[in-house]
C-alpha cells in the first residue's frame, strides 16, 4: 500500500518523463534460484571504486567500502550464498 503510494506520487511528479525500460527478462522469475551478475553503473562512468593495474583490482577506499558491504551480505541474507 505505501509503495502504490509512492509509486503513483512519484509518477505524478516526474510525469512519467524519467521512466525507462526494464532491462530484466520478462520470461524470467528472477526470484528463483540462480547465478546473477551485478553491475553498477556511475554517473558520467565516473572511476569510483577503485583501478585496474597489472591486470589486479587495486580498490579505492569507496570501493573497499563496498566490498566489505557485499562481503556481509552472504553473512546476513540466507538467500544468497
Amino acid at each position: 500500500m505505501i509503495y502504490d503510494s509512492y509509486l503513483h506520487t512519484k509518477m505524478n511528479k516526474f510525469q512519467n518523463k524519467y521512466r525507462i525500460p526494464s532491462a530484466r527478462a520478462t520470461w524470467w522469475d528472477y526470484s528463483s534460484e540462480g547465478l546473477y551478475f551485478i553491475t553498477i553503473c556511475t554517473q558520467n562512468q565516473e572511476t569510483l571504486f577503485g583501478e585496474i593495474e597489472s591486470e589486479q583490482m587495486i580498490l579505492s577506499p569507496i570501493g573497499k567500502i563496498v566490498e566489505e558491504e557485499w562481503l556481509k551480505s552472504f553473512s546476513i541474507r540466507k538467500e544468497l550464498y
